[in-house]
């Protein structure tokens, strides 16, 4: 019982984080083109997309998206869906996007490189991407593994293990018989900033959002202070050169 308190409270601690998050993420963005371009990486039912759109006040919205029905939701939203795995060749031309969108998504993709590739590739030079992902260095995550426990940034199987919050599902049983992943790789701020410019992009905007168990308050004021610590790392990063290299 004692246990099951303390996965609820952290649960709804990252709720709150999560949803200050996306505001964080809409805030990022920039209408810089008239009804621009937008991709959606992993864009799920569509309801985080059409809040990007109304930001941006586009009606040309794309996205890419897994799961079948997660994709036929955002498209009764209005928004141009491809159904293909973000480990592989994005199903879009160079340079067609304005912006490109990704909240919450690379963290679940073994291709980091694919990803980031694909990314330059389908925006125009001079577009940017935002992405948003959890961070490894968070100060929880540190306490975790100081303490000799699995960091909660990554999953191993369906479930947690190794942590205060062993047994928990961190995806659902029939989503991950479809193959839907947990976190299998983890990021921070070095990472991120190093992994903009190989990819031929410019870091413009990185910040972060989250300090367990703070109070919600304090959490913004201390989030903008110690931003290599906090729970969910976001950036804007705009697309400087092509990219050209001998990763393939």
């Amino acid at each position: 019982m004692k246990k099951k308190l303390k996965s609820d409270k952290f649960f709804d601690m990252l709720y709150k984080l999560y949803r200050e998050n996306q505001k964080i993420f809409l805030s990022f963005l920039i209408q810089e083109n008239d009804n621009p371009k937008i991709l959606d990486l992993g864009c799920s039912d569509g309801e985080f997309t059409k809040e990007i759109s109304k930001v941006l006040m586009s009606n040309r919205c794309f996205g890419i998206e897994t799961v079948r029905k997660a994709a036929s939701a955002a498209r009764k939203k209005g928004i141009k869906v491809k159904i293909s795995n973000l480990n592989d060749k994005f199903p879009y031309p160079k340079g067609f996007f304005d912006v490109v969108c990704a909240n919450q998504v690379l963290e679940h993709l073994w291709n980091t490189h694919n990803f980031l590739k694909e990314t330059n590739r389908v925006l125009k030079m001079g577009g940017y991407a935002v992405i948003s992902v959890p961070n490894l260095s968070s100060f929880h995550s540190i306490f975790l593994i100081l303490t000799g426990q699995q960091t909660t940034t990554l999953h191993l199987i369906d479930r947690h293990v190794g942590n205060l919050l062993r047994g928990e599902r961190v995806v659902k049983p029939n989503a991950w018989k479809q193959g839907e992943q947990g976190h299998i790789k983890a990021f921070n701020v070095p990472a991120l900033k190093d992994l903009a410019h190989i990819y031929g992009f410019e870091v413009e905007k990185l910040s972060g959002f989250g300090i367990y168990f703070l109070p919600f308050a304090l959490q913004k004021i201390m989030s903008k202070i110690l931003t290599r610590y906090c729970t969910f790392l976001t950036m804007r990063i705009r697309k400087v050169k092509n990219y050209k290299n001998g990763l393939e």
